[in-house]
């Protein structure tokens, strides 16, 4: 038994004004939401949910034609008003993340709030995913997580909201000790550092109008807060990172990678010594 409600609601806000050959083509119907194509067409026009209409073409001299082999879907009049309200499920498939955000979580939060506003969901689900990884100590899946946060934020122009995500990414990526390994000279940092976030960096802060000294600012300040135990950089050696990245200056980095690396091998040293 296929289950209608939410796929089938989900499948006519997606194949709305698609073309029918493209539309059709297109494997996220199956691998994603195990949605038998075929079978949804039929039935949506069974049901009157659904038509097919032609696409007009502009010819070279600007008259339109009718080509009747382009089938475009549309949604008829009966079909608009039973999926209205849930336009917000297109946003839903954009941001797909299985376990995460997904057609059972959302409506699971919609109940929850239903006064909330669609993207306010997403990102709910977006940071409830984040702190589910926390929890398994799985950092990967929270990093990425943040990063999707961070597009999803961008798109919206919430650019304020967008930067203090981009701090965490900067924290986790930087505090990590899986970013080391061990070498002839002994336990080594790869210098390396988040450079496609540096670029978002610099797009926040343009379009927020501000310095590189003002993010720095706020970034010691929520560091301050952090947890810095077991990571491989200081406070102070985190921010001088981003800042020497920011300005593409690779001597400084290079001497704040050495510290840190020269600091932990003497730390390994002792911890050898005492044995």
């Amino acid at each position: 038994m296929v289950q209608l409600p939410n796929k089938f609601r989900l499948f006519l806000v997606l194949i709305d004004q698609q073309e029918f050959t493209a539309a059709a083509e297109q494997r996220y119907w199956w691998d994603r939401y195990r949605i038998n194509f075929t079978f949804y067409v039929n039935f949506a026009q069974r049901l009157h949910y659904l038509r097919f209409g032609d696409e007009p073409t502009v010819t070279t001299d600007g008259t339109a034609q009718e080509l009747t082999q382009t089938k475009v879907c549309q949604l008829t009049p009966k079909g608009q008003r039973w999926v209205a309200g849930y336009r917000h499920y297109r946003l839903v498939h954009e941001n797909f993340i299985p376990g995460v955000v997904d057609l059972k979580h959302m409506a699971r939060i919609c109940r929850r709030h239903p006064e909330g506003k669609p993207w306010e969901w997403i990102l709910s689900l977006l940071d409830h995913g984040v702190q589910q990884a926390q929890q398994r100590t799985d950092m990967l899946t929270a990093l990425l997580l943040q990063k999707h946060k961070i597009k999803l934020l961008q798109h919206l122009g919430k650019y304020d909201a967008a930067l203090e995500t981009l701090q965490a990414v900067f924290y986790h990526e930087l505090s990590e000790p899986s970013s080391g390994y061990e070498g002839i000279h002994g336990w080594q940092l790869s210098q390396k550092y988040p450079s496609y976030e540096i670029q978002e960096l610099r797009f926040f802060l343009e379009q927020l109008d501000l310095q590189l000294e003002d993010f720095l600012l706020r970034f010691g300040s929520w560091l301050q807060k952090r947890n810095m135990t077991h990571s491989c950089f200081t406070r102070l050696e985190i921010m001088a990172i981003v800042m020497f990245a920011y300005l593409d200056d690779e001597m400084s980095l290079a001497a704040v990678f050495a510290r840190a690396n020269a600091r932990r091998n003497d730390e390994s040293s002792n911890i050898i010594s005492n044995k």
